[in-house]
């Protein structure tokens, strides 16, 4: 199994990367850029090897969750495209985007939007998450 590389595409204009968890792993020298009682703006660079030089999120402080994304490539003031995180629902206590829209602005103007349908999984064991687990068949069965 190989890791998808820098750029792969998952749909239209989004990437593989663009459906990263957020998180310390995934950027480098985060900065609070904004903040006010209805969001709070974090600007970083994601860690290498990545396919954008500059990504800043708009969160949520509520339900902890990122409603906004900019993504900027090749130099800071590059942006290529912008996201919005909307139709929340709640799936095992915690806050999940129903759909994603991107505004994509280079090469040319063009909108992707995914719909996302959660379910909470079942008690699953930690082995299937493992590079053997996720080589064999998933014995997860979903509704």
């Amino acid at each position: 199994m190989a890791r998808a590389q820098p750029g792969a595409e998952l749909a239209g204009d989004v990437l593989l990367e663009d459906l990263a968890a957020f998180g310390t792993r995934a950027i480098d020298v985060p900065q609070m850029s904004d903040d006010d009682p209805t969001s709070t703006v974090f600007t970083a660079a994601p860690r290498p090897p990545a396919a954008y030089v500059l990504l800043v999120y708009t969160v949520d402080p509520e339900r902890s969750v990122i409603t906004r994304a900019k993504y900027y490539r090749d130099t800071i003031n590059n942006l290529v495209k912008m996201a919005r995180f909307d139709d929340f629902t709640q799936v095992a206590g915690r806050w999940r985007p129903g759909t994603m829209t991107v505004e994509t602005f280079r090469p040319a103007p063009r909108t992707t939007r995914i719909t996302f349908r959660w379910h909470e999984a079942p008690d699953t064991s930690p082995a299937v998450f493992t590079p053997a687990g996720l080589r064999a068949p998933s014995p997860i069965r979903w509704p």
